[in-house]
């Protein structure tokens, strides 16, 4: 007999004409890496961070991206006859965000150095393809552009990931199904649990999973908590200036503010600044609550000096990156 799954309630659906922005969002929940593509055309250099980035076929090298019809670099990137690709590592938030951006000198104050074509080389990233435009298809109100690539490159450092509206980093998937073997394996030497890294990454996942039923049950997701969260602390700030401690794209956070604005949570004020309202601050309150009393049962069994300690830890690695 086939063993039918567990029912998962449904988030989003209809017609994408109906609702851009919710099938926006289901796209979304497809892991890409984040790329520039860039390129020179009569001495203009354009540069945008784009995820539809796409291996095509090895004999020949090719790959495809789609640039947005609407974009101000347009007009350069269908007129180039090259393009790089840029697929930027773990430490290029700051890069991803920059050329996210419409507008002004993107390559002011950016290391770069110029590919075949003239396309700009990013310095720092994962790896690098150069490419010759080999063709282009229409794509509704994208452009797609398909490279041969001449050279490739690649650096040793960890991805920058993006899924479900957010940033995040690759790690070692561990079993659910294996956990008596994890836990057997919890003393053992070696790199999984001697790095203070490693460690936070894997008590990250389980405290995560645990919060999201406090989520859940006030009828937020992930990337709506985390900005009212972000709000609250720092009132009448502007999106821009929230980004770095969000860890999202501009859009994802853009599409976040409309929806929580919709829902009567946030305000956005005359200059951009944005305020929980009433009902937000007290929706943001419960949420903490629940999340208190759910850390708090995570953390049973584990001594309050211990626990002191460890909040100890991680504020001043906060604290140092602040002042860095």
């Amino acid at each position: 007999m086939q063993q039918l799954s567990p029912t998962v309630a449904i988030t989003n659906t209809g017609d994408p004409k109906d609702d851009p922005a919710a099938f926006r969002r289901c796209l979304g929940q497809f892991g890409t890496g984040v790329t520039v593509i860039t390129a020179a055309h009569c001495g203009e250099l354009v540069g945008m961070t784009a995820n539809s980035f796409s291996s095509v076929s090895l004999d020949p090298p090719l790959v495809l991206w789609s640039a947005k019809r609407t974009s101000q670099s347009f007009p350069t990137f269908k007129a180039a006859t090259h393009f790089a690709v840029n697929v930027l590592s773990s430490e290029q938030i700051a890069l991803s965000n920059h050329f996210g951006r419409s507008g002004g000198d993107k390559f002011k104050d950016v290391s770069w150095k110029h590919g075949i074509g003239g396309a700009p080389l990013l310095d720092g990233t994962l790896c690098s393809f150069e490419c010759r435009k080999a063709a282009e298809y229409p794509g509704g109100d994208h452009l797609i552009l398909l490279g041969e690539v001449e050279r490739f490159v690649r650096h040793d450092h960890s991805p920058l990931l993006f899924a479900q509206g957010r940033y995040c980093t690759a790690t070692d998937f561990v079993d659910p199904t294996d956990r008596p073997k994890a836990t057997g394996q919890l003393q053992a030497r070696g790199p999984m649990n001697e790095f203070m890294t490693a460690l936070m990454y894997r008590a990250h996942g389980v405290l995560s999973a645990a919060l999201d039923e406090g989520r859940q049950a006030e009828g937020l997701s992930v990337l709506q908590s985390r900005l009212m969260a972000a709000i609250e602390t720092l009132p009448g700030s502007r999106l821009d200036s929230l980004l770095p401690e969000l860890f999202l794209g501009l859009n994802a956070a853009e599409n976040t503010v409309d929806e929580l604005v919709q829902m009567g949570l946030v305000q956005v004020g005359p200059g951009g600044g944005l305020n929980l309202t009433e009902r937000g601050r007290d929706r943001n309150h419960a949420l903490h609550e629940r999340a208190r009393a759910i850390e708090a049962r995570e953390l049973s069994g584990i001594s309050p000096r211990e626990i002191a300690n460890c909040r100890n830890v991680l504020n001043k690695l906060v604290e140092r990156a602040a002042t860095a």
